[in-house]
């Protein structure tokens, strides 16, 4: 056996349209990321298994979005082709049949909902399709089968079965018999399809974006900021990631309480312990959160699909603050202005940015002071910068405590000594030494 086509099943992550029996349990956005998170976890699998050996091809059939929305999430190297009507026996011979290179390749049809499924799996099923199996079988918990290898197509083996039912294995291995066929079946594996699977998920689950909190003595704020991240909605699609700088209070207890990982390091400035945060996170994408800020409520899915846009570098929310009065919503329009005309937003709107890109520009400095705008400075030439304008809420509480004019004003005087080469240790003392009660 020389040519060997892998076939994915997959649909475009759209809430509401996706994982709906997720729903009820995780919310129209959290089903719809964990959708995009197994996806991209069994694609990974699929590619080392095919770059692995010669002969071997991925081709992605999809539904729910066109190709260019799926090059835009998945990349556009890889062979797209749309998932037909019909039931799912009619798509899946479609899709087995469908034109390839190569003299009748053998095929392995996968779906993007067993997490557990990996390239060692499948180079089990090629070797048992290469040792003259006719059919290979990776059995699903539920019923149903999580892989179909065939060495030849065969449409009875997809006609007159109960799809979506307990007894899908059951018909397809009876049809194979009837044939006289060579059956070989693998380790059943776990789908995720119904609320109780979720445990399983998230067992399972690399992932896909890690939030990144700095922390110092703030007990007062982190527990609203984590109740805004709904944690409970994401499964294993989101790890928070809290590093506390050394707090007299119960922060890093807060933390772990609320189930995000808590790491701990001397008081070393916010570039520091946000460097510290990436290293552990295990996500593709990155969102760095100031403790005193909320999310708006579509912020995961807002961020995945603006990172996935090719050329898109980093990106950033709007500004809120939570302050009534005039002064303060002319201060968001000055924020929107500089973040939109002059591509300057800073760490209080929430920097999200892929991994790979964050570990290419060396992660924040660590002076303790600007390391937003240091870091915009050494982002930009990599890519686009995307301002989203759903609005994140940030505390107003340094213009509360110390007074609206003279924060504004201490901002811009460190700002403006940054641009002119004041060295870091300098500006530090003057914002710490009293001037503006520094936070």
């Amino acid at each position: 056996m020389t040519e060997l086509a892998v076939l994915l099943f997959t649909r475009y992550p759209v809430p509401g349209r996706t994982k709906t029996r997720l729903v009820p349990k995780l919310g129209a956005d959290g089903a719809a990321l964990a959708q995009q998170a197994m996806t991209e976890q069994v694609l990974a699998e699929a590619r080392r298994f095919v770059d692995s050996g010669p002969g071997r091809r991925l081709e992605i059939f999809f539904t729910g979005a066109g190709i260019r929305e799926m090059g835009l999430w998945l990349g556009f190297s890889w062979c797209f082709r749309p998932q037909t009507e019909g039931d799912l026996g009619l798509r899946l011979w479609r899709a087995i049949g469908a034109p390839r290179p190569g003299p009748n390749p053998a095929v392995i049809v996968i779906g993007s909902d067993c997490p557990a499924l990996s390239a060692v799996y499948l180079e089990e099923a090629a070797a048992a399709l290469a040792r003259g199996f006719d059919l290979v079988v990776g059995p699903a918990w539920d019923g149903g089968y999580c892989l179909l290898g065939l060495r030849r197509g065969e449409a009875a083996l997809f006609q007159g079965i109960d799809w979506g039912g307990a007894t899908v294995l059951r018909q397809t291995l009876e049809v194979a018999a009837r044939l006289g066929w060579r059956v070989r079946e693998l380790t059943p594996l776990p789908d995720i399809d119904r609320p109780e699977d979720l445990e399983l998920w998230r067992g399972l689950a690399k992932p896909l974006l890690s939030v990144v909190i700095p922390v110092l003595n703030e007990s007062a704020s982190l527990p609203a900021t984590l109740a805004a991240l709904g944690l409970e909605r994401f499964g294993g699609t989101v790890e928070v990631i809290v590093v506390d700088g050394g707090s007299h209070d119960d922060s890093a207890a807060l933390a772990a309480a609320a189930g995000c990982r808590v790491l701990v390091c001397r008081p070393s400035g916010r570039g520091r312990q946000m460097n510290l945060g990436a290293a552990a996170a295990r996500g593709r994408y990155l969102l760095f959160l100031h403790a005193d800020t909320r999310i708006p409520d579509n912020a995961f899915i807002k961020i995945c699909r603006s990172l996935a846009r090719p050329g898109v570098a980093l990106g950033a929310f709007s500004l809120a603050l939570d302050e009534p009065g005039v002064r303060f919503r002319l201060l968001e329009k000055l924020v929107h202005w500089r973040s939109r005309f002059w591509g300057l937003p800073y760490g209080d709107q929430g920097f999200f940015v892929r991994a790979e890109t964050f570990a290419g520009v060396g992660g924040f400095w660590s002076e303790g002071l600007l390391e937003d705008v240091d870091f915009l400075r050494r982002i930009k030439p990599t890519g686009r910068l995307v301002l989203l304008p759903e609005k994140i809420l940030t505390s107003a509480r340094r213009w509360r405590r110390n007074g609206f004019w003279r924060v504004t004003l201490v901002n811009q005087m460190i700002l403006l000594g940054y641009w002119l080469g004041v060295p870091p240790h300098v500006l530090f003392r003057f914002y710490y030494g009293g001037v503006s009660g520094g936070d």
